[in-house]
Parts: C-alpha cells; structure tokens; sequence
C-alpha cells in the first residue's frame, strides 16, 4: 500500500505512523481482506438525517442484496471536531462516515461486486444512494489490515 494511504488511514483510526498499519513492530498482517469507503452525505443532509436513514433504511438494503457476501459490516461516524484542540488534533474531516466491509477472501469480494453490477441490483443500490449519499464524493481503497498490539 501507498504511504501516503497508511498515513491518511493511520490519521484516521487516531494511530501514531507505522503503529499498527506497516508491517514490522511486531504487526500481524494476515487475516480477511477489507474495503473502506470515505462517504459524505448529500448536501442538505444533517448528520442525523443521513447517520439514520444509512442505518435504518441502507444497511438493511444492502443486507438484503449482499449480505451473504460479506464477513463484517462497519460504519465508523465521524464525530464533531473538537473545538478546544488545534491543528490535526481537532479531528476534521469532509466525509461523514468510514464504511468497513470485510470479505472472507478475494474471491468473495470479486462475487459481491459481480452481483452489484447486475442491472436490477445496480439500479437499486444506486438509487438508494442518491437519498443520502453525495456519490461523486465518495472514495474506496482495499486494504490489507495490520495490528499491532501493545
């Protein structure tokens, strides 16, 4: 992976560079293969809007079409920065959540996204989407994860 994406991811998750993310330090570096997704909400959108229509109406959606596929389904919310820190410590960021999917292997990765370019399931997902989501702000990158444990 690029050093610039363990850094952002790193920042992210609120590690120290090379903790936990780059192998060596005693890291473990096997294990499921993961997607994140950097997604923002649709502007106009509140906070609470889009945290509970993605967990009310979206998550149960995509549960639906392509739960069988994944391992583990996470969404990390990104909190309101904090106004008495500074600089990076404030924790700002322009997405609204950190989506995890994880896959058991490639392969079942590859099978989701199989089923989600089919048509009738592409066009559900897709316009589910545009409820909530600000889709050409949205970013992903596969991951390989590595612990370090203290």
């Amino acid at each position: 992976m690029k050093a610039w994406a363990l850094a952002a991811l790193a920042a992210l998750l609120g590690l120290q560079p090379g903790a936990a993310l780059e192998p060596g330090n005693s890291a473990t570096c096997t294990g499921p293969i993961k997607k994140i997704l950097l997604i923002r909400r649709k502007p106009g959108t509140t906070p609470a809007q889009f945290r509970d229509y993605y967990e009310n109406h979206h998550v149960p959606l995509a549960l639906k079409l392509l739960g069988p596929f994944m391992l583990d389904y996470r969404r990390n919310y990104a909190q309101p920065a904090d106004p008495t820190a500074t600089g990076a410590a404030r924790g700002t960021m322009d997405d609204d959540v950190v989506t995890e999917i994880w896959f058991r292997d490639r392969a079942a990765m590859e099978a989701m996204y199989a089923q989600v370019r089919r048509p009738e399931i592409h066009a559900q997902i897709a316009a589910d989407e545009e409820k909530f989501m600000d889709r050409p702000a949205n970013r992903s990158v596969t991951v390989d994860e590595c612990r370090t444990r203290p």
